[in-house]
C-alpha cells in the first residue's frame, strides 16, 4: 500500500497541562491548538479547515481523536497524554504524565525506540515512522505506528509531539485481505469450472486450468484473445448485448448459454456467468467469468426434445408436431396462402407381415417405409407416424390440388417395391387417402376425412389413391347412421336374425340352424358390416347379443320339442376374427361365463365358431379358446376352414369337435381337378373324429358330390332361404312332414 499523504496541523501548547484545573486545562488545550504541530495521516484526505477554524473545533478534534497524542521532553518523559489513551491503552490521561515513555515500550522494542528517539533529538523535525508495541493497563501489548515531531526548539511547545495509531485492526484487516486473496487464488486455479478475468472489452487477462482443459488451449493461447473471438458467430450478438447490459448496470448477474470455439475448431456448449470487478486505484473495471461445460446437458435436452417430437422407431414426426404444422399451414391458407392437403398412408398387408415373420421383421418394414416416404415427398412436406402402420403427410402450400394426387401416386408406387429383410422378400403396398382443407377445416377434421378416403381406397381394391369428396361424406354419414341404429338395437334388444337351415344330407332332414344378424333388414351392406366390427367393444357386444338370443331360441325350441327333437343352433364369433381380438379373448370368455351363469338354458346344442383367422394368428390361443367354450358347455367349432391359406394342423387342434368348411372350399367340388382337395379334407376330418358341416352349398350337384365323399351336414341356398326365429316351428313341421 502506498504511503498516506502527510500533512501538518498547527495546535497551540503552553507547557505541561494540569488536568486537575478544568479552566486552566481548557485554556492549555486551546493554547496547544494554536501552537503545536502534529503529524497526521490524512489518507483518505479530509478537508479539516471547517472544524479547525476555531480553537473550540481543535479542542474537540484532540479530545475525540482515535489517535494517541503524547508530548515528551528531551529525556522522553511524558508531559502530556491525550484522552485517546484511555480508549486505546486503558490509562487515564493523567496517570502516565511524568513517567518515561520507554516504560510503556515492549522490552524487545526499547532499543529501536531509544535509537529513534535519539535520532529525533539530534535531527529535529519529523522523524520516520516507527512501529512499536506499547503496554496496556491490563498488561497486554498493543502495536502502534508512531510519528514524532521534534519541537524542542519551539519556545511555546518545547517538547516532542508523538502521534500514535493502533495497527492491530489494520494488521488483522491486512491479514484477512491476504488470506482472502490467497483463497481466491486457490479457488481460481483449482475450480472445477473454467474461470476468467477479462478487461471490460473482453480481453483475457487470466484463465484457469479448467478452462484450458475444457477448450483445449494452453494459457499462452489466450494472450491477445477476447471472449468475442471464441464465441460462435450465431451467439455473438447476444453476447455483445449481454456484456453491454452488464456494464451499464441493466442486467446483473450476466448468464448466457452459448457456444465457445475449441482448439480443434469445433464448438462446445458452455454456460457463462459474469460479474463486474469494479475499478479501484490499482486496477480498472474488470469482469470475473465462470465458464461451465453444459455440452452433455444440452445433448440430453436435445435427445429429450427429439424423443418428444419424433417417433422412436421410424424417426418421423409425432402427432403433436403434425398438428402444429397443420395449424400453421391452415392459418397461412386463411391469410390467402396456397392450398393444404393431408395424405393418409395405410399399409395394405402389414398385419400379415407381423403374423408371418414376427414383430421384429415388422419393425424393419416400418423403418423402410418411413425412409421411402421421406424420399418421395417434397422438402416442404411433413411426414409423420400416427402409430401402427398408419402414416400421414402434411402437404402445405400446394399450387394445384393435382400436386397432392401426384405425391400420393408416387407413394403408392414407392411402397409397392418389395422389401428385402434377413433373406426374406416382403411385399406390402399401401393405400392413400387425400383430404383437402376447407375454410372451416381443422387438423382433426382433415385427419378424419383422409382416413375415410383411405378406407374407401381399401374397399375398392387397395394399392390406390382416393380423394375425400361429398359423395364419400354422404356414405360416411349413412354409415354413422347405421352405427347409431345398431347401437340402439343393441341397447333395446331388438336385433333381427336370419336362420339358415342346416340339413343332414342322408336322410335329408333339418337338424339345426346357422344364426346370423339380418343385416339386410337393418339396411347394411358387407362393407358397412365390416366397419361395425372394427370397433372391438361393439364387436363383442354384437357377439354377446347373438349368443344371448340363441340361448333364448334354444330354450323355446326345447320346450316346443320335449322329445329331444329340438334343433341345434350355431354362429361364428365375429369379434374373434379381428387382428386386435387376441388381447380381448379373456374379456369375451368372461362375458360368456357370466351369461352362462345367468341363463337357465342348457347350452348343449348351441355351437360357437372360432374363425380360422384366429388359428392362423395364434393357434395355441385359439385352441385354448375352444377349450374354454367347451368347459362352459357350448359346442365349439372351427369356422371358415378353407377361406384362406389353411393349415391341416388346425383340424387336429380342434379335435374332437366340429369344423365348418367355408363356401370357397365347397366350390372346389364343381371342378374335377380340385374335387380331390375337398375329398382329402373330409377324410382327414373323419380321421380326427370331427363333425364336418359344409357351408355355402348352392346346387344339388354339390350336395350329391359331398354326400358321396362322406359329408353328413351342410347348409346353403340349395336348402332354402333363411327364415326368422318366429318361423322355425312351422318350418320344422313342414320340413319333417
Amino acid at each position: 500500500m502506498a504511503d498516506p499523504v502527510l500533512e501538518t496541523v498547527p495546535l497551540g501548547f503552553q507547557g505541561v497541562i494540569d488536568h486537575s484545573d478544568a479552566a486552566s486545562g481548557i485554556g492549555a488545550i486551546d493554547s496547544l491548538a494554536r501552537r503545536v504541530r502534529i503529524v497526521a495521516d490524512t489518507s483518505p484526505r479530509v478537508d479539516a479547515r471547517d472544524p479547525m477554524e476555531s480553537e473550540d473545533g481543535w479542542r474537540r478534534v484532540l479530545e475525540n481523536s482515535s489517535d494517541l497524542v503524547f508530548v515528551l521532553d528531551d529525556h522522553g518523559t511524558l508531559t502530556y497524554v491525550s484522552p485517546a489513551s484511555e480508549r486505546m491503552l486503558g490509562y487515564h490521561p493523567l496517570a502516565r504524565v511524568g513517567d518515561s515513555v520507554f516504560d510503556l515500550v515492549h522490552p524487545d522494542d526499547v532499543g529501536r525506540a531509544t535509537e529513534a528517539f535519539g535520532a529525533t533529538i539530534a535531527r529535529g523535525g519529523i522523524a520516520p515512522r516507527l512501529e512499536v508495541r506499547v503496554r496496556t493497563a491490563d498488561g497486554d501489548w498493543r502495536e502502534l505506528e508512531v510519528i514524532a515531531n521534534n519541537l524542542l526548539e519551539d519556545p511555546v511547545v518545547h517538547g516532542i509531539i508523538v502521534n500514535g495509531r493502533d495497527l492491530s485492526e489494520r494488521r488483522v484487516a491486512a491479514e484477512n485481505l491476504a488470506a482472502s486473496e490467497s483463497r481466491f487464488e486457490y479457488a481460481f486455479e483449482h475450480a472445477a469450472v473454467g474461470m476468467t478475468i477479462t478487461s471490460a472489452d473482453g480481453q483475457f487477462l487470466r484463465v484457469n486450468q479448467a478452462l484450458c482443459t475444457l477448450l483445449g488451449f494452453s494459457a499462452i493461447d489466450f494472450v491477445g484473445m477476447s471472449f468475442f473471438d471464441l464465441t460462435h458467430p450465431d451467439d455473438l450478438t447476444r453476447t455483445k448485448e449481454g456484456v453491454r447490459a452488464l456494464l451499464a448496470g441493466e442486467d446483473a448477474p450476466y448468464v448466457l448459454d452459448k457456444r465457445y470455439r475449441c482448439a480443434d475448431g469445433s464448438y462446445t456448449w458452455v454456460r457463462v456467468r459474469a460479474s463486474i470487478m469494479h475499478a479501484t486505484r490499482h486496477r480498472p473495471t474488470q469482469l470475473l467469468g465462470y465458464v461451465e461445460d453444459i455440452a452433455a446437458r444440452r445433448a440430453l435436452e436435445a435427445n429429450l426434445e427429439y424423443d418428444a417430437t419424433h417417433d422412436r422407431l421410424t424417426g418421423l414426426s409425432t402427432r403433436t408436431v403434425l398438428y402444429d404444422q397443420l395449424e400453421r399451414a391452415l392459418a397461412s391458407r386463411r391469410r390467402g396462402g396456397n392450398d393444404v392437403a393431408v395424405l393418409f398412408v395405410d399399409l395394405d398387408r402389414f398385419k400379415l407381415v407381423n403374423d408371418t415373420f414376427g414383430h421384429l421383421e415388422g419393425d424393419v418394414v416400418l423403418r423402410e417405409v418411413a425412409e421411402r416416404i421421406k424420399a418421395t415427398v417434397r422438402p416442404s412436406d411433413l411426414p409423420a407416424r400416427l402409430g401402427g402402420d398408419e402414416f400421414v403427410v402434411c402437404a402445405p402450400a400446394l399450387r394445384d390440388p393435382a400436386d397432392a394426387v401426384q405425391i400420393a401416386e408416387r407413394l403408392v408406387e414407392a411402397l409397392q417395391v418389395p422389401i428385402a429383410s434377413d433373406g426374406q422378400t416382403i411385399v406390402i403396398g399401401a393405400s392413400v387417402g387425400i383430404a383437402f382443407a376447407r375454410d372451416d377445416s381443422d387438423p382433426d377434421q382433415l385427419l378424419r376425412d383422409s382416413d375415410h378416403a383411405v378406407y374407401r381406397a381399401k374397399e375398392r381394391g387397395r394399392g390406390r389413391v382416393e380423394v375425400f369428396d361429398r359423395r364419400l361424406q354422404r356414405r360416411i354419414d349413412l354409415r354413422r347412421q347405421s352405427e347409431r341404429a345398431i347401437d340402439r338395437h343393441l341397447t333395446d334388444g331388438t336385433l333381427e336374425f336370419a336362420l339358415w337351415p342346416i340339413v343332414s344330407l342322408e336322410p335329408r332332414t333339418v337338424i339345426g340352424f346357422d344364426c346370423r344378424i339380418d343385416w339386410d333388414a337393418i339396411g347394411l351392406g358387407t362393407a358397412d358390416v365390416d366397419a361395425l366390427f372394427e370397433s372391438p367393444a361393439r364387436a363383442m357386444r354384437l357377439d354377446m347379443a347373438v349368443v344371448r338370443s340363441m340361448l333364448g331360441f334354444l330354450g323355446e325350441w326345447k320346450s316346443a320339442f320335449p322329445l329331444g327333437e329340438a334343433p341345434g343352433i350355431g354362429t361364428m364369433l365375429e369379434s374373434l376374427g379381428a387382428a386386435s381380438a387376441d388381447n380381448r379373448v379373456a374379456n369375451l370368455i368372461a362375458a360368456l361365463t357370466e351369461l352362462r351363469r345367468e341363463s337357465p338354458v342348457d347350452p348343449t346344442g348351441c355351437w360357437l365358431g372360432v374363425p380360422e383367422a384366429a388359428f392362423t394368428r395364434d393357434p395355441e390361443r385359439a385352441s385354448r379358446t375352444v377349450g374354454a367354450l367347451s368347459r362352459l358347455g357350448f359346442g365349439a367349432a372351427l369356422r371358415g376352414f378353407g377361406s384362406r391359406v389353411s393349415s391341416l394342423e388346425h383340424l387336429r387342434m380342434i379335435a374332437p369337435g366340429s369344423v365348418v368348411l367355408d363356401g370357397a372350399l365347397t366350390r372346389l367340388v364343381d371342378d374335377p381337378s380340385t374335387r380331390a382337395v375337398v375329398d382329402a379334407v373330409l377324410k382327414l376330418a373323419r380321421t380326427f373324429g370331427l363333425t364336418v358341416t359344409v357351408a355355402g352349398v348352392e346346387t344339388e350337384a354339390q350336395a350329391s358330390d359331398l354326400l358321396a365323399m362322406g359329408c353328413e351336414l351342410a347348409f346353403g341356398p340349395v336348402f332354402g332361404a333363411p327364415i326368422t326365429p318366429a318361423q322355425v316351428p312351422e318350418f320344422l313341421a313342414l320340413a319333417r312332414g
